[in-house]
């Protein structure tokens, strides 16, 4: 019997060759559970698609379930939501034709920023809030929202994708001729750490079962993500963090505390309130005071109290300036002033100007818009009165100059030229005049190569080259130049110092040497990295430094793609202590465990018994005298830390050590009073392609600053193996190790 397209209604299915006989596949964009996207340009037109495929293999007994996905997704034409062109499905897989969000991933724009700025983290939400809006009034829930699932498109516009888990409660009648008595076990709940808790919680209420609800928790997921740059609720694995969601705790950091504003946290707190009926409701969110401020009407057509007037922005008019007016002029202002002054230099004038227009500006253009702003063309910034008198009483937007379609309100706002923090900017200002030491607002192949020279660098023409083409992909011989804007976001959204091999050059040849250090820590903590050799000699170059790295244990059925190595760094404040590894274990407030956790000393051994045994000290049906009369003393000298986990476990009983070493770290069982200078950290290796290994970093136990120690002084260990990683590859990209 022929297989049939049901969503089609085509009798017969054909193999993918015919099926996608007028594209053409490129590279791979992603890769899920169940499939994966690639690129994709259509023959007869040339224009680009994303092709989402996923194997027909992987929903055996459950089509219907991408029949629901491509019949919601199909239904859905909205600016924030990905479109979907075509559906199509071959004899091996289903096929989804989607548009292409050409500028990648949310999650990684945040990583990147390491937090937003609430003017930027309000607009992004504001989008995301009217595509749930929209989904919403059309009686769709998307059910998977996290930062994963939110996409970059034309402006860097929000794009909401991945509709595999939304539900749609008219389509109950669906005809499923799948159903099973699994039914329960297959039913999706979307991704841990976006899961509410009254879904955490299996609860039998209707809130539980309200996918809509579950959609405004995810966004205020999202949103607190977006303002500080992790998760309220991430624990050190997923038991810990279910337990986190389901009591609601969660806490702001002493920096964000002082940094963010009392409206957004405000809107956060009551977005992430434990009971449902705590927080605000669809209608609430958009009427809230944080969220309203410059929105744009437009993002709700059917709300009609939203719709602002027609003059908006219309200066002409000499109308009355509105708050929203005054915010956006702000905003625009802030955006020129990237370096936080409080007034616009001429070279910020430039910058902007470039960002605006892709390429270099002449100092004409620049006079004519000082000119306008203060009467002077010979001045040097401009002051916000300025700014606004010449916007709102000269009405700018109206006045004839040369770059009068580029230099606009709505643009200014546009750019992300204020998402980075004002510290940077100055260090990178002064980067960035160093190479541009004509002031010319864009630097050149010739002013690398002095530079370098200058700073008796040697570096060869190649190299210049490849980092020109880092910071803009067109051909270097063609004559392109690196405008500020370029170079911002090359060194703070690409990680350039940290990613490409004339990184530290750059570094030493400016004033950014502190700034790599810190790139540096902040990508290995958050990434890691990639480095020449196999994981065998990785870890053997970890365990030959003993002075400050002690190998604890490895999990061997941690994954089937990934190796755990379990390290104890001594730090440096551990070191100008007298801290040694003997006295480092970690302390544990028990006094039902055995006499050394009683002591407040938790020795290698200690974890090697108590995993045999299958508990944790703090449990007091452990046998006391059972430990006492072990054969293997720790006092006779005959076998000490490593030795002494290696002739006690077997490597069936290792990952019950991890765990419980998890367990003591975390205080499963009893308070952990975390040692100074001390850092248990698990190092993660995963092969990459063949001959690189990629390095990744998890702490166990110990405070942050002395974990990111830990990360800095073994990527220094490996620094070798990963510049040589980084030379071998840049060509094509590390994706193609992956």
């Amino acid at each position: 019997m022929p297989l049939t397209n049901h969503f089609t209604g085509s009798s017969l299915l054909e193999d993918e060759a015919v099926v996608l006989k007028d594209y053409v596949v490129g590279q791979r964009l992603g890769e899920g559970s169940y499939g994966s996207v690639y690129l994709a340009t259509y023959i007869p037109s040339g224009v680009r698609f994303a092709l989402k495929i996923l194997q027909n293999d992987c929903f055996i007994g459950r089509e219907s379930k991408i029949i629901q996905e491509a019949t919601v997704m199909q239904s859905l034409e909205h600016p924030h939501v990905v479109k979907m062109y075509k559906f199509l499905q071959s004899t091996s897989s289903f096929y989804f034709v989607l548009e292409l969000a050409e500028k990648g991933e949310l999650f990684d724009l945040v990583i990147s920023e390491n937090y937003f700025l609430e003017v930027n983290a309000r607009r992004y939400f504001q989008q995301l809030i009217s595509a749930i809006d929209y989904c919403h009034s059309k009686g769709v829930a998307h059910g998977d929202l996290k930062a994963e699932n939110l996409l970059l498109g034309e402006n860097n516009n929000l794009l909401v994708c991945d509709f595999g888990f939304s539900s749609r409660p008219q389509l109950v009648g669906f005809d499923d001729d799948d159903k099973s008595d699994n039914s329960e076990i297959l039913q999706p709940i979307g991704t841990l750490h976006y899961t509410s808790p009254e879904m955490a919680l299996r609860q039998k209420t209707p809130a539980s079962r309200d996918p809509f609800l579950q959609d405004l928790w995810s966004a205020g997921i999202i949103l607190f993500f977006m303002l500080t740059g992790r998760l309220p609720f991430d624990g050190r694995d997923d038991e810990e963090t279910l337990h986190l969601i389901q009591t609601g705790e969660f806490s702001f950091e002493e920096e964000e505390q002082k940094r963010l504003s009392e409206s957004a946290k405000s809107i956060l707190v009551r977005m992430l309130a434990l009971e449902p009926t705590d927080r605000p409701t669809l209608q609430q969110i958009i009427e809230d005071e944080w969220f309203g401020e410059n929105l744009d009407a437009a993002l709700f057509p059917h709300r009609h109290s939203l719709k602002r007037s027609s003059v908006f922005l219309d200066f002409s008019t000499q109308h009355h300036v509105t708050p929203e007016e005054e915010a956006v002029l702000e905003v625009a202002f802030r955006k020129i002033d990237i370096d936080g002054y409080g007034r616009i230099t001429r070279d910020e004038v430039r910058d902007m100007l470039a960002t605006l227009r892709g390429e270099r500006v002449g100092a004409e253009d620049v006079s004519e818009l000082i000119q306008l702003f203060t009467g002077n063309a010979g001045s040097a910034f401009i002051t916000y009165k300025q700014f606004r008198d010449t916007w709102v009483k000269k009405d700018l937007a109206h006045r004839p100059f040369r770059r009068r379609n580029d230099f606009q309100l709505s643009k200014i706002i546009g750019t992300q030229m204020d998402m980075v923090e004002r510290e940077v900017v100055r260090q990178l200002r002064l980067a960035f005049d160093s190479v541009d030491d004509l002031h010319t607002g864009a630097i050149s192949v010739d002013q690398w190569k002095r530079l370098f020279k200058r700073c008796e660098i040697k570096v060869t023409e190649e190299e210049i080259y490849s980092l020109m083409r880092f910071f803009d992909e067109r051909d270097p011989s063609s004559g392109n130049e690196i405008t500020f804007d370029k170079f911002l976001m090359g060194v703070v959204k690409r990680e350039m110092l940290v990613r490409h091999p004339m990184g530290p050059k750059l570094a030493a040849a400016t004033n950014l040497a502190a700034l790599l250090q810190s790139r540096k820590v902040s990508e290995c903590v958050n990434h890691g990295f990639f480095v020449v050799g196999l994981q065998n000699a990785v870890v053997e170059k970890l365990k030959n430094c003993r002075e400050r790295l002690m190998f604890m244990y490895n999990d061997d059925i941690a994954s089937d793609t990934e190796n755990v190595y379990s390290f104890r760094y001594l730090g440096s404040a551990a070191l100008l202590a007298g801290t040694t590894m003997e006295s480092a274990g970690p302390m544990l407030a028990s006094s039902s465990g055995p006499p050394s956790a009683a002591l407040g000393l938790c020795t290698s051994g200690d974890f090697a018994l108590s995993s045999s045994l299958g508990r944790g000290f703090g449990q007091s049906s452990v046998s006391e005298s059972l430990l006492n009369n072990h054969s293997i003393s720790l006092n006779n000298g005959t076998l000490k830390g490593n030795e002494l986990l290696k002739h006690t476990m077997s490597s069936s009983t290792q990952a019950a050590v991890s765990q419980t070493h998890r367990a003591l770290a975390f205080g499963g069982t009893g308070a952990v009073n975390q040692v100074n200078g001390v850092c248990d950290v698990d190092v993660i290796l995963a092969p990459a392609s063949l001959g690189y290994t990629l390095v990744r970093f998890r702490r166990i136990y110990g405070k942050t600053r002395d974990f990111h120690e830990a990360v800095a002084f073994i990527s220094s260990l490996l620094e070798v193996e990963r510049q040589q990683a980084m030379e071998d590859t840049l060509p094509r990209g590390e994706s193609e190790l992956l």
